[in-house]
């Protein structure tokens, strides 16, 4: 089993990086750093009975109350659907559109093709995650057809993958005894396991949460809650099983959002199969249940429906939990191409990712590091400084230099849309988009107000009526750390 590397143990032996360092700001407007929750990181590797040769470094706290991903889609496949209706391998091209163009911060996607093949579900997923910053791979496992732990194991440890996906019907029952040798390397590496559900002979919701009972230390994700079915079945699994997730796609909202309380919002993550209904896939109608029938609708919905606390839970924080999602930002103004040098425990300084732009010269890439990840920043080849820890479940890095996070951003409209709509918020650049709306809470007076975290610079933001009646007038300025009221007039 894997054993932590030397790098990353040195750097847990030491303190955390010092933030706040750099003299470059990461906002232009006024700035203050809240202090009264303490939200940095234990380096010193836990005291466990565990005597196997992995070691645990202490990954990051549970994810602070605001990170500046709004929305991770847990579940997609680089897949398009083509004119038969059947899915094709089209190298990734509808994920990376439809998740590009819908402000999906992170995209979990795997892959698997008509000649059962690890390596070459693996391999392809590689080139898909460099084309598409923000989609990070898992690996489709076989264990009935050809497949070995040992391929599993290898592109956990080499290659940053975030966990493993079985799909029972081409296979055996999801609680047959061959998956077991891969949820022990998923526990070996503290990844999760994802597992198709519907209600055939091989993949109910009851043969998972076997599966899970096995391996207590593993998370198991039940996708789609049973699909197919009234997912009463998938939502009794998950609240007696302890590590179950449910998982929604194909979930109606209204099912959706009963099958969320009934587990808790912390039991529960957002996915959509995205792309198999191809490159508009959150515009395209499914019978969601609400609005047009699309994805895009449901998440109006969920907006309207769910509290703040409980929508960040299941739209984001309980899969970059569930998934140790790291995300670094680097500021790297006038760079062309920049990349995030790793170790996530598990090997050298040696694997790069590449870094999406988010504007203002900063750039961004979620690792999953369960054991912890040190990392640096290349840009256009060059690297700027010693390998740092990251002491957070999202850190922004200049010159090689940790930093305090960007203060916090609010936006306040004040507008009467009357009772039983909301008001969203869309904005030119990151945390923001012009593609996807993040809804705004209501208080006394009709005034809507939304916290962004992650704001490095000053943007121009619009405030819309459910996510589709824009308000009229030119755009808002949006001054990065400050509070910025306007009146909303639709």
């Amino acid at each position: 089993m894997p054993r932590m590397s030397l790098l990353l143990l040195s750097l847990l032996a030491c303190t955390a990086p010092k933030q706040g360092d750099s003299a470059v700001p990461v906002t232009s407007g006024e700035t203050s750093t809240d202090t009264s929750t303490d939200t940095s990181t234990d380096t010193s590797v836990p005291d466990t009975s565990d005597t196997s040769d992995t070691e645990d470094t202490g990954q990051p706290p549970d994810p602070e109350p605001l990170l500046s991903i709004l929305r991770v889609d847990a579940h997609g496949h680089p897949l398009t659907r083509a004119k038969d209706g059947s899915l094709v391998w089209d190298e990734g091209a509808a994920l990376i559109q439809a998740t590009g163009a819908n402000h999906i911060g992170v995209a979990l996607a795997s892959m698997s093709f008509e000649v059962p093949d690890e390596a070459h579900n693996g391999d392809a997923m590689i080139q898909v995650s460099k084309d598409a910053p923000w989609v990070v791979p898992l690996l489709w496992i076989h264990p009935a057809r050809g497949g070995s732990a040992e391929t599993a194991e290898r592109y956990l440890r080499d290659e940053a993958f975030a966990g493993l996906k079985f799909f029972p019907p081409d296979e055996v029952e999801a609680d047959s005894a061959l998956l077991d040798p891969y949820l022990e390397v998923a526990a070996a590496y503290g990844v999760p396991v994802v597992v198709h559900t519907t209600d055939d002979a091989n993949s109910t919701p009851a043969q998972v949460a076997r599966l899970a009972a096995r391996h207590p230390d593993v998370d198991v994700i039940l996708y789609h809650a049973g699909l197919g079915t009234d997912h009463q079945d998938a939502v009794a699994a998950v609240q007696d099983c302890a590590n179950c997730v449910l998982e929604t796609s194909w979930v109606t909202w209204d099912a959706a959002r009963d099958a969320i309380a009934a587990v808790g919002p912390d039991k529960a993550i957002f996915g959509t199969d995205v792309a198999v209904d191809g490159p508009d896939h959150y515009e395209q109608d499914w019978s969601s249940g609400t609005g047009d029938g699309s994805w895009d609708a449901w998440l109006v919905a969920a907006g309207t429906d769910l509290s703040r606390e409980d929508r960040r839970a299941f739209l984001v924080e309980n899969t970059v939990r569930r998934f140790h999602l790291v995300t670094v930002h680097g500021y790297r103004p006038g760079a062309s191409a920049v990349a995030l040098r790793v170790d996530t425990g598990f090997g050298t300084m040696e694997r790069e990712l590449p870094m999406v732009s988010e504007g203002g010269g900063w750039w961004r890439r979620s690792v999953p590091a369960p054991r912890g990840l040190a990392f640096q920043v290349v840009a256009d080849g060059s690297v700027t400084g010693d390998p740092l820890l990251a002491p957070a479940w999202e850190v922004w890095e200049t010159d090689g230099t940790v930093q305090d996070p960007p203060a916090l951003t609010t936006i306040q409209v004040t507008a009467d849309v009357g009772f039983g709509h909301a008001v969203f918020v869309r904005g030119s650049e990151w945390p923001l988009s012009w593609d996807a709306g993040e809804p705004a809470t209501w208080s006394e007076g009709n005034v809507w107000t939304l916290d962004l975290a992650g704001v490095t610079h000053d943007l121009t933001f619009k405030a819309l009526v459910d996510d589709a009646t824009w308000e009229t007038g030119d755009d808002h300025p949006l001054r990065a750390g400050e509070v910025n009221a306007v009146e909303g007039v639709f």
